[in-house]
């Protein structure tokens, strides 16, 4: 059942009342000559009308082109000309601005997490803020082992707005992802993968009004956490009991030896350093591996405030 859809310039209307403003739009179905228009069961008012969402009809709840104001409150479809041919027409009114809740203001607040972080090297005189470069060694110059680790406080921005259309796939989609680009958050200058969305809420709400159509909208909660240092990606010390011997293509793992407390070589029962290829490390110049462990997302279809 193929259909072609076309709007009827001559069905474009308009009234103003001294609170509203309405239009309303009409549109041409044509379903072609092959379509079985016996089977109402296929073929009615609602299969019509429910077909149009994916055509250049609006949907209820859009708005009017040019006029953000004025939304589809009603639809409805009839016969026209013959069997093969509908006649869709849209009407549009207006929500004032006072009386419209996604119009107002996010809420913004500010917080804070606390982590435990592991830590490697310190501040000396001339280093930056967040760029450290004495790197944290015993007196022997050997990496402490356990490592040495310290609280971190990471900034956490929740948003609360109201908005017109939502979809409760986002949740999944974007939760616990990272953005994919540089932008801003509520006045904060964001790197890509320096924003992790820790939650999402989404609240269907409707304003009951007496005299006109109901207004839905939904009440959205957004938690972001910001890390300036990124998330991605996770970087991990490289060791491990087995390293690959020099020279072997073959990729032969080899089980490290030490020496115990009377001179015998032993198997290492704690993980030795890696050199980053898989061989032997030294403490002098600690190699990390690195894995992207959270997705990145597009953001922007979220619409998340850029100032407070």
């Amino acid at each position: 059942m193929s259909s072609t859809v076309n709007e009827r310039l001559e069905g474009q209307a308009g009234e103003e009342t001294a609170k509203t403003r309405a239009q309303t739009r009409e549109f041409i179905v044509e379903y072609s000559s092959d379509t079985d228009v016996s089977n109402i069961a296929t073929y009615n008012s609602s299969v019509v009308l429910a077909l149009s969402g994916s055509t250049i009809i609006p949907d209820v709840g859009e708005p009017f082109p040019g006029d953000g104001r004025s939304y589809c409150t009603k639809r409805r479809a009839i016969l026209y000309k013959d069997k093969y041919h509908w006649l869709v027409t849209c009407w549009h009114e207006t929500v004032s601005i006072e009386e419209d809740p996604t119009t107002e203001d996010p809420v913004i607040s500010f917080d804070s997490v606390q982590y435990t972080r592991v830590i490697e090297k310190a501040y000396q005189t001339g280093d930056a803020r967040g760029a450290p470069t004495k790197a944290i060694l015993n007196s022997a110059d050997d990496p402490f082992d356990p490592p040495i680790q310290q609280p971190e406080s990471r900034t956490l921005i929740s948003v609360t707005q109201n908005v017109r259309n939502f979809r409760e796939e986002w949740i999944s989609e974007f939760e616990n992802t990272i953005n994919d680009r540089e932008t801003r958050i509520a006045g904060f200058n964001v790197g890509v993968g320096q924003a992790r969305m820790v939650r999402i809420n989404a609240v269907p709400k409707t304003l009951v009004r007496e005299e006109l159509w109901d207004l839905d909208y939904w009440e959205v909660s957004f938690q972001v956490e910001l890390d300036p240092d990124g998330y991605s990606p996770l970087k991990i010390l490289d060791q491990g009991f087995n390293y690959i011997p020099e020279g072997d293509s073959a990729g032969t793992k080899t089980k490290f030896t030490v020496l115990d407390d009377a001179g015998e070589e032993t198997f290492a029962n704690e993980p030795q350093l890696l050199n980053g290829i898989g061989g032997k490390g030294s403490a002098d110049d600690p190699k990390y591996v690195e894995y992207y462990t959270y997705w990145e997302a597009d953001w922007r279809v979220l619409n998340l405030p850029r100032t407070v």
